[in-house]
């Protein structure tokens, strides 16, 4: 089994055509202040993985490898979305062959910190398979404020004319 992330502004799974629609997508800098945008997942599951339930998640690791936290309605909890993968084997596919799994998650804006790194991680059973790191961009430098204006003491010259 592979697999593959994209970061994006949207997506949307067309699950007829087996097809993911993605807007903005590509990037790794984000913010900074962070709007709504969307990770997706490609996943190619081989034949002999096929049938068999698998163990999924993605889940949003700071630059050190930990889990994110942000503040919920039960406090603390890590930005993990988790489930169960198991695809069939369509009818006629040659044997070998790998078979398509794709989910795109759209996310509501993240306090994530400005000038840190993240990184998404897609895990199967146990075993990340693939990631995806961004930044998120630092806030704008205030710009230097020039000095006060400080009038020149009587009788000292004045600047050249």
């Amino acid at each position: 089994m592979r697999g593959s992330l994209v970061l994006c502004d949207y997506a949307s799974q067309d699950q007829l055509a087996g097809k993911v629609n993605l807007m903005g997508a590509g990037w790794s800098m984000i913010g900074p202040q962070i709007g709504p945008h969307a990770v997706v997942a490609f996943i190619k599951v081989g034949w002999t993985e096929a049938n068999r339930p698998h163990k999924l998640a993605l889940r949003l690791a700071d630059s050190d490898g930990a889990p994110v936290k942000v503040p919920g309605p039960a406090g603390e909890q890590q930005i993990q979305f988790s489930g169960n993968l198991e695809v069939g084997r369509p009818p006629g596919l040659p044997e070998g062959s790998e078979i398509d799994a794709t989910f795109a998650i759209n996310l509501l804006p993240l306090p994530l910190v400005p000038g840190q790194r993240y990184e998404w991680l897609l895990e199967v059973d146990d075993k990340v398979l693939a990631s995806e790191g961004f930044l998120v961009r630092r806030l704008p430098q205030q710009s230097a404020q020039p000095p006060p204006f400080v009038p020149p003491e009587p009788g000292t010259p004045g600047p050249p004319a």
